[in-house]
């Protein structure tokens, strides 16, 4: 039981080298009481690994989606959105996997989590940013600016994923959270207008998860290329 907990464990380390190094040193030991103590240590070590708690936060804003999508009016009747949800899922876990275990992964993350949190508060102060869902393409692409000058290719790729994946998050919370807040868009003769605000508001922010989906998929495949040695 202790060698398959901490063998959970130590899959949230980015390092393939750390893994294998305290396995191998869990295997050598004798004793059930050396081993537990081993795992524990180890369990400290992981959480306290900066690149542990990034893959963390990314995950945890993965779990968002799925639970998002499944609550939206409808999203539990409909086959269709299951594949979507569960493609989209994977592709996105897959991506702040790969992403988690990359140097630039704090950079991206500072800019993301800012300009996710700056658009979160346009959304919630301003009824003109709410009617205007499209603007969010612009706070991605200052993101992307911003991360370009910082780092390199996996750095803006990086940013533009986990940007547009803060983004549907935030956005989406805050009308499943604050309905009301949703502009009002509805037809006239809607029979239930608050619900219908909901799910038209909601719908672009739908594209901007998918975009998120595209872009983690070019970020799995740019970091899975060799880095450039630096000319000696």
């Amino acid at each position: 039981m202790t060698a398959a907990l901490l063998a959970i464990v130590v899959r949230l380390l980015p390092d393939h080298e750390w893994r294998r190094a305290m396995l191998a040193e869990f295997a050598s030991l004798e004793g059930a009481g050396a081993r537990r103590r081993f795992a524990v240590g180890c369990a400290r070590a992981v959480a306290a690994t900066a690149g542990v708690r990034l893959r963390l936060a990314g995950l945890c804003l993965v779990a968002a989606v799925p639970l998002l999508l499944m609550t939206a009016p409808g999203g539990q009747h409909n086959t269709t959105g299951y594949w979507f949800t569960g493609i989209v899922t994977v592709l996105c876990i897959a991506a702040v996997l790969r992403l988690s275990a990359r140097d630039e992964a704090r950079g991206v993350a500072f800019v993301a989590v800012t300009a996710g949190l700056l658009w979160w508060a346009a959304l919630l102060a301003s009824s003109e940013v709410r009617s205007h869902p499209q603007w969010a393409l612009a706070v991605g692409l200052a993101a992307v600016i911003v991360a370009a000058r910082r780092g390199r290719e996996i750095a803006a790729l990086g940013t533009a994923f986990a940007t547009c994946l803060a983004i549907f998050v935030v956005s989406v919370g805050t009308y499943h959270a604050l309905p009301r807040l949703a502009p009002d868009i509805a037809p006239a003769n809607a029979t239930d207008p608050l619900l219908e605000n909901r799910i038209e508001s909601t719908d672009p922010y739908v594209a901007e998860l998918l975009l998120a989906a595209l872009l983690g998929v070019a970020l799995i495949g740019a970091a899975r290329r060799p880095r450039p040695e630096l000319p000696g």
